[in-house]
């Protein structure tokens, strides 16, 4: 084979390697996404996050490596590679606002409680200055 036939050959390996990881990447994803958030875990939130900054690696770099290559007309799959990061995202996004909330209740709630207990404190202040009185 010529050098262009060669390079060709390998922009089509390259585009189908592309590909499969796309589509491998976006069905792990959708697999995390099936799952609910108490099931999927920190590890599942952990891996949701690695999938997307994957994806979007592959979808800013692989384009302008290929487009270096000789014979450039064929087109990079990239619709799972983005779709993969955003669902990704989506998933990471949605465990810290979960987790966010989660710390935001506990603290409202003890500061409720002490609340409580300032003004058990105040009205036995005020029952012991009336007493005295």
């Amino acid at each position: 084979l010529e050098s262009d036939e060669r390079a060709e050959l390998l922009l089509r390996s390259a585009n189908e390697a592309v590909g499969q990881l796309a589509a491998l990447l976006l069905q792990q994803v959708e697999g995390l996404e099936r799952l609910s958030c108490d099931s999927r875990g920190q590890v599942g939130v952990d891996q949701a996050l690695y999938l997307a900054q994957t994806a979007s690696a592959i979808e800013t770099h692989v384009p302008s490596i290929l487009a270096r290559l000789p014979s450039s007309s064929s087109e990079v799959p990239v619709s799972n590679l983005v779709a993969a990061s955003t669902r990704g995202y989506a998933i990471w996004t949605d465990a810290v606002v979960a987790k966010g909330r989660d710390l935001l209740r506990t603290s409202l709630r003890s500061l409720k409680q002490e609340g409580d207990a300032i003004t058990r404190s105040w009205e036995e202040v005020e029952v012991s200055v009336e007493t005295e009185t």
